[in-house]
Order: structure tokens, then sequence, then C-alpha cells
């Protein structure tokens, strides 16, 4: 089995995305869910059995809120290691790798002053490499039982 390859369009620019292996997922994944996994408990508690259809919206919008609430020693690994598996379309189209995350460095310049690309960037990658685990939180939200992490 390959590691999924995704080609995403960000305001205007082209990246070509590759999953984390399963040995820098499952390091992410660990401290990921310890972070938030109280956080996604506390909507399925506030947004289970809510069968109203706003509340996928809702549930997103708070795992949104509980991302951008994880340590800043996290965010910053999370974005080492996407960085490393992902490429971006330069102004010549050529592709150049986005990592190293360091001063001066394609990711450096291509962030610069773009810190609403960076976030979207930030939440497809995670969407890419966790889509699965946070979906589970969003249809558990709206059908108001609690899923188990997988390891």
């Amino acid at each position: 089995m390959a590691k999924k390859q995704e080609k995403l369009e960000i305001d205007g620019d082209l990246y070509n995305a590759t999953q984390l292996g399963a040995v820098q997922g499952k390091q992410l994944y660990d401290r990921l869910i310890k972070a938030i996994g109280p956080a996604l408990r506390d909507i399925i508690m506030t947004l289970g059995g809510d069968k109203s259809a706003g509340v996928e919206l809702r549930a997103a919008s708070m795992i949104i809120g509980a991302l951008e609430a994880l340590p800043l020693d996290l965010v910053n690994d999370i974005d080492e290691k996407f960085a490393g598996s992902c490429t971006v379309r330069t102004e010549t189209g050529a592709m150049l790798p986005l990592g190293p995350v360091v001063d001066g460095s394609v990711f450096d310049q291509h962030f610069a002053g773009r810190f609403d690309s960076l976030m979207k960037w930030r939440m497809a990658m995670l969407k890419l490499n966790f889509g699965s685990f946070l979906s589970k939180w969003l249809s558990s939200a709206s059908q108001g039982a609690e899923p188990t992490p997988s390891p």
C-alpha cells in the first residue's frame, strides 16, 4: 500500500503533497490526540445527539479551534514534517521541496507575510494525513456517539 499523494491548490499556489509514512505519522498522531483529545470529547458532549443541520459545521469549527490551541512545539513539528513531504510550484514553474522549516528556506520565503495561506496549507495537510481520524469525530458529533481513537 502506497502513501497517498494529492495536488493541492491554495490561494493560487500549487502543492504536491505526500502523506507521511506510518512512523512519522504516528509520532504526530500520538501527540495530536493527547493535545486535542479532551477538546474533542467536549465537542461530542456539547453536540452529541444534536440533529440540526449545522451540527457538522459547528463541530468542524470547534475542531479548528482546538487545533489552533495546539502547543507551539507541536505546531512547529507538524510544519516541519509536512513541509518535508510537500513541494510547491515557484514563479518559474519549478516544483521545489517546501522543507526544511528554517530561516531563508523555501518554506520561509513562500509563507512570509502569508499566514492565512500557511493555516490553509496546514489544515489541508492535516486532512491528508489524519482526515479519517478527524472525520470520525465529525461523524460522531453529528450522531451523538464518541469514537474510539485508533492507535
